[in-house]
């Protein structure tokens, strides 16, 4: 048994890179997801309080008066 230890750190060793070589990817791939869905929750939420989308803020001149307009929706 003494023989083998060498044999059983390098697979275990090899065991423990191969596993972070496929995770750390996924786990990026999803803390990314993870950032968007909550950037996309703010703006849903935004939108159900009634605030004026953050696009808006962006636009000048007749372009934010008119998007203004349509985006206020019908007026009763």
């Amino acid at each position: 048994m003494a023989d083998y230890w060498h044999v059983i750190l390098i697979t275990f060793v090899g065991f423990v890179a191969l596993a972070a070589l496929l995770l750390v990817p996924v786990w990026r791939f999803l803390s990314r997801e993870e950032e968007t869905a909550e950037g996309f929750s703010e703006a849903v939420g935004a939108d159900q309080r009634g605030a004026p989308p953050a696009w808006l803020d962006q636009l000048s001149g007749e372009e934010d008066s008119a998007s203004r307009e349509s985006s206020a929706g019908p007026s009763a």
